[in-house]
């Protein structure tokens, strides 16, 4: 940090909210979309992205930017302070719940300013919500689901996971991106998994070594996951398997293509586009 040009009162100010930071160990995402760079700049690249109600460790204060660890997957980088709400060094209970994640698009309002609203994404955490009101707290702020509070409570989580996959079609491939605006391969199946009540880690590459393997492909089943690439150990691409020989995956947007032994075979270009390496089966 460059202290030339700054006062007495000015640094004391600086340090007085440095070391204030520095005491909040928690944060939560307040906005409904949160870019998470690998640099403290606005203009370094996005390696990940929180949803709404996601939490996350400060492991380090700058002035504009904290550098966190997400909760639900342990991923790091950097964070707009503005985007923030800090929590205390204990983080709630509630906040480790998951019960209710948003598996749509959602409204939300402030509960004491009604005209205060925004849309949340798929995906998106309400910690402690009250099922029968609509509310919940989050940082300190109350909110009320302004709508149907949407849940699925279809058994099977096969049928679940494919119908969740579905509603993410089209979205555009965004490197680092978990959302219908903007997806990666290995985010868009984190955040369907989520939703459906199971936590993944954030890359293929760490995706691939959870999980039970599959050693046939017609052995798997919808909702499994197939990854690909050049090598067993340079896995670079996840796709979610869906019924009658087709796969789910975000490349150039969030498709479906024809899905075999061979890999994945594209029919617009007529070609197989990606080698399968492995099969993983997580709802065993």
């Amino acid at each position: 940090m460059a202290w030339a040009g700054l006062n007495y009162g000015t640094y004391y100010l600086v340090l007085l909210t440095l070391q204030k930071d520095c005491q909040m160990r928690y944060g939560i995402c307040s906005v409904s979309l949160m870019p998470v760079r690998a640099k403290a700049d606005h203009r370094a690249e996005m390696v990940n992205q929180l949803l709404f109600g996601e939490t996350f460790s400060i492991l380090e204060a700058g002035q504009k930017w904290y550098y966190i660890r997400g909760i639900l997957d342990g991923y790091e980088g950097w964070v707009s302070k503005p985007q923030c709400t800090l929590l205390d060094e204990a983080l709630p209970e509630s906040y480790h719940d998951q019960e209710y994640v948003v598996p749509d698009l959602m409204r939300i309002r402030q509960a004491d300013t009604p005209g205060d609203s925004m849309m949340i994404l798929p995906g998106s955490s309400l910690p402690g919500l009250k099922q029968t009101t609509g509310e919940f707290s989050l940082g300190g702020t109350e909110y009320i689901v302004d709508g149907e509070i949407m849940r699925d409570t279809n058994p099977n989580k096969r049928d679940r996971i494919s119908r969740t996959a579905t509603r993410f079609l089209n979205a555009p491939y965004l490197w680092g991106g978990r959302s219908l605006y903007g997806i990666d391969c290995s985010g868009f199946v984190q955040v369907v998994y989520k939703i459906c009540g199971i936590v993944l880690p954030r890359d293929a590459g760490q995706q691939v070594k959870k999980g039970k393997a599959i050693n046939f492909v017609s052995e798997s089943g919808p909702g499994d996951l197939a990854f690909f690439g050049e090598t067993d150990e340079e896995i670079s691409h996840v796709g979610i398997i869906l019924e009658g020989g087709r796969i789910i995956h975000a490349s150039g947007r969030v498709r479906i293509d024809k899905f075999d032994h061979q890999g994945i075979f594209s029919t617009g270009e007529n070609e197989y586009s990606h080698a399968l390496r492995v099969i993983h089966n997580y709802l065993a």
